[in-house]
């Protein structure tokens, strides 16, 4: 379940990305409480650069701030990430860094990237994704996923 303070442009925003029908609690403080899987903020892409840089000082070694997209700020429980996650998938399928390939498009996907042997970024990623990747593929929309499978999977 997604929750908002108030329907406003940000919580429309990402409930068109997302799919989802955010139930608006103007006192957060209750789910808080109970416990989430990740927070966000939604904001244009100048301050989501400097609540990232803000926030990650502020709450470093307790809680995971990252961005997802250029508009979205995300925080997780500390050692959260798609990285650690891989690496725990892959320790269970016995399967060696090197035996992996991640495929990603944004800031979040960074650490699962630098994990993989292989980090394929998308032709729609993020600039800063695509610096990092050993090989960037077409878009999501342009078969880059099939693409990338192709190349490193298939053809071996």
């Amino acid at each position: 379940q997604t929750y908002v303070r108030r329907f406003d442009e940000g919580a429309q925003y990402y409930a068109s990305l997302a799919g989802v029908e955010p139930v608006v609690m103007p006192d957060l403080r209750p789910v808080a409480r109970r416990g989430t899987t990740k927070a966000l903020i939604v904001d244009d892409p100048a301050a989501v650069e400097r609540w990232c840089g803000e926030l990650s000082r502020r709450f470093a070694g307790r809680l995971l701030v990252t961005r997802s997209l250029p508009r979205f700020v995300e925080f997780m429980a500390a050692g959260v990430c798609k990285g650690v996650a891989l690496a725990e998938l892959a320790a269970e399928l016995g399967l060696a860094p090197e035996e992996v390939m991640a495929i990603g498009d944004s800031y979040n996907d960074i650490d699962m990237l630098t994990y993989a042997g292989v980090g394929v970024a998308l032709g729609n990623a993020q600039p800063a994704v695509k610096e990092m990747a050993d090989w960037v593929s077409s878009a999501n929309t342009d078969h880059g996923v099939a693409r990338a499978i192709e190349n490193f999977v298939l053809a071996s």
